[in-house]
């Protein structure tokens, strides 16, 4: 098995797999500096259009891997499979990176794009703020789409996780005409 394959599956997991005391925890006071946000190219797209969603980060300090799933009704939009391009954050100074992004339906029943994002060997993280990745969505019927992060986080090179905060998006498809 392949480095690339074993970090990808890695990430994956790591998107997956919530803490154990996930249902438990609180956040601090206060707003993180490092904010993780869904940015569709239209909030009112008509069915039938490609809208492309922007993953951006900001205020990042050291950043190893973002791993994190994207959540969304089925009903309403498609994920198109091979359409995800990662964004140039991560590769800030020239690192290598593993990106992955496939649709799917998670534990709960969510349907989900899960997303691998990571800086590759031992060194420091990105900094600043950029994009992460584009996801593209076909527009399959009118209605209110709201796009949740789900499973994210933020974490250092080392992967210690990091205070982030991650803000979704939504979207109100309407009828062609």
């Amino acid at each position: 098995m392949t480095l690339r394959r074993v970090l990808i599956g890695l990430a994956l997991l790591m998107a997956a797999t919530p803490p154990a005391d996930a249902d438990r925890f609180t956040p601090p006071a206060g707003r993180p500096d490092l904010t993780v946000s869904a940015r569709p190219s239209s909030t009112r797209p008509q069915v039938g259009s490609v809208i492309k969603v922007r993953v951006e980060v900001r205020g990042a300090r050291q950043v190893g891997s973002v791993p994190f799933s994207l959540a969304y009704d089925p009903a309403i939009l498609e994920f198109i499979p091979g359409s995800a391009t990662e964004g140039s954050f991560l590769r800030k100074g020239g690192a290598a990176t593993s990106f992955l992004a496939q649709g799917g339906t998670d534990r709960e029943g969510r349907t989900t794009v899960v997303v691998g994002l990571s800086r590759l060997g031992a060194g420091s993280g990105a900094s600043g703020s950029g994009v992460l990745c584009e996801l593209a969505f076909r527009v399959r019927a009118p209605g209110a789409a709201p796009l949740t992060f789900v499973r994210a986080r933020a974490l250092s090179p080392s992967a210690r996780p990091m205070e982030a905060r991650f803000v979704g998006a939504s979207l109100h498809a309407r009828r062609r005409g």
